[in-house]
């Protein structure tokens, strides 16, 4: 079986992907401070402490493939320490993808549509980028440090939901609150393509088999996009809440709480077709996903 190495195998992407990764392939998982536990996977210290580190870790594991969970995303810690964010979210991708094209292994990195503007939405792998966030930012570098390498692809993603090893999750927020019959506000005038993570660990599962003609960048996502709002009121439809618990809200009307909407972007969704159409794999409605993800929390997976 192929060994598969998930840099950042304790986080909320990781893990579920390791989880899934285990039923038919040897994998090993990294963390740097936060260990989880998934059943019949290592987890593995790695100190992000100097690029020669990792790149000695990478000879020493030997990985047919390696997944890059890694990422700072805290908007706040980017902006405050640049060249931190940059070394993690650029650098560190760049150094492994050169690996990848020298030692042969594939390399699957994971990006953001943070890299747009948010000024026209349904972004396709052809339109220009341009970041309004350090975040955005350095995630646009490290995606450019990748186009010119071999064995690389580059996966763009929208808003991640799901359940994972530890809290802080949109969706898992939202529930409890629900439970508790608190109502909340979401910004009903922003766009994004929201994504269940069990249907981003699907498209990562294609990018490991896929053959080799098909590397390079894709957007992946739901069918449809939506704001927070229409999200949450969707995930009441499904989980049977009265819909009374959601409360729209502007975007502009959180500056009291510190978030700048002016950098947020007003639609980052992107367009999933061209994924669709190389992998014979059509995008997921929001209500069937958030309905998989209802079955599971049954069945008792995180």
């Amino acid at each position: 079986m192929k060994r598969v190495l998930v840099l950042g195998g304790s986080s909320f992407i990781g893990a579920n992907l390791c989880a899934e990764l285990r039923k038919g392939y040897v994998v090993y998982g990294t963390f740097h401070r936060n260990k989880v536990k998934v059943e019949g996977v290592p987890f593995l210290p790695l100190s992000l402490s100097s690029l020669e580190g990792v790149e000695g870790f990478v000879r020493r594991m030997s990985p047919k493939v390696i997944v890059n969970c890694i990422s700072e995303r805290d908007e706040a810690i980017c902006a405050k320490n640049p060249d931190y964010a940059k070394f993690i979210n650029a650098f560190l991708p760049g150094v492994i993808g050169g690996m990848a094209s020298s030692l042969g292994f594939r390399f699957i990195q994971l990006s953001t549509s943070k890299v747009f503007s948010g000024d026209e939405g349904l972004y396709t792998e052809e339109d220009p980028v341009a970041p309004r966030s350090v975040y955005g930012v350095t995630k646009r570098e490290g995606d450019d440090l990748l186009k010119i390498r071999e064995n690389v692809f580059v996966l763009r993603l929208g808003t991640v939901f799901g359940f994972g090893p530890r809290g802080g999750q949109v969706l898992p927020d939202a529930l409890k609150s629900f439970l508790s019959k608190k109502g909340k506000a979401y910004i009903s005038d922003e766009w994004r393509s929201f994504v269940s993570v069990k249907d981003v660990v699907r498209a990562i599962k294609i990018l490991i088999e896929a053959p080799e003609e098909t590397e390079g960048l894709y957007h992946f996502g739901g069918a449809e996009k939506d704001t927070y709002y229409s999200f949450m009121n969707a995930v009441c439809e499904v989980f049977s809440f009265p819909s009374n618990l959601v409360a729209p809200i502007e975007g502009s009307d959180l500056k009291s709480f510190g978030w700048d909407s002016a950098n947020r972007g007003k639609d980052l969704s992107l367009d999933p077709s061209l994924f669709a159409k190389v992998f014979h794999t059509p995008p997921k409605a929001l209500r069937q996903m958030l309905d998989d993800v209802r079955k599971n929390l049954v069945i008792g997976n995180f």
